[in-house]
């Protein structure tokens, strides 16, 4: 997938971003909306990381998914940064 962000003074920069989807449980509040909570990382999504070979991982939501990433990335020597958003 790739995003083209323009910036002031016509700068384009061209990013590439891998986005990989992993499965999770439907959060049942119509508050939530499309969100699910993610249940951890399955063979699969491993298998995409590795095969995508990051140098940096980015978590955006404190569940299971970035529990099992984190603990990827520490096995892996990898970077990551995570960040929550929270709503009022």
């Amino acid at each position: 997938m790739v995003f083209y962000f323009t910036l002031k003074l016509n700068l384009i920069i061209h990013i590439l971003y891998i986005v990989i989807v992993v499965p999770g449980i439907k959060i049942p509040f119509a508050h939530a909306g499309e969100y699910a909570f993610g249940v951890g990382l399955d063979e699969n999504t491993i298998r995409e990381m590795e095969a995508y070979n990051p140098n940096c991982v980015h978590f955006t939501v404190p569940d299971f998914v970035a529990l099992d990433g984190i603990r990827w990335c520490q096995r892996n020597n990898i970077a990551y940064i995570g960040n929550c958003h929270a709503y009022r």
